[in-house]
């Protein structure tokens, strides 16, 4: 799934998601809230910035968030890219916000920003929070 800056929702339904394929949004939106578990593992869902269209208009990184419900629903990631376009003179990440009301484990997660851009605010809940890889939050200015 690739958009140039569009907003991809999967879900708000009680039921398994399982990605299988990586999602692009450069720079616009992910979101899949109120589902009963997310599971993406080995794969990447990136909203990071893209200055080379719209006027540079998307060069920030859009924001992830994924939830689930109240049934104790796991969130098991791949590598999450929120981060400004490092292209950009000044791009700030997208903030990150995983909430599993059961486990959450979170590989690979960068919302770094680029030159004066800000990096991302990460959250990260659950009833146990597992982090199998790195989490980046820095501005490279």
């Amino acid at each position: 799934i690739t958009t140039q800056g569009g907003f991809v929702d999967i879900g708000n339904s009680d039921y398994a998601i399982s990605v299988t394929q990586n999602i692009s949004t450069k720079g616009g939106d992910f979101s899949s809230t109120g589902v009963g578990s997310f599971n993406y593992t080995g794969l990447t869902i990136s909203t990071a910035g893209d200055i080379t269209y719209a006027s540079g208009a998307y060069k920030d990184g859009g924001t992830i968030d994924i939830s689930t419900t109240t049934n104790n629903g796991n969130v098991n990631t791949g590598n999450l890219v929120s981060s400004g376009d490092v292209n950009a003179a000044a791009a700030a990440a997208g903030n990150i916000t995983l909430d599993a009301n059961g486990i959450l484990t979170v590989h690979a997660t960068k919302a770094q920003g680029q030159g004066a851009g800000t990096g991302g605010v990460v959250n990260l809940t659950g009833s146990a929070v597992n982090i199998a890889g790195s989490v980046v939050t820095s501005s490279t200015g």
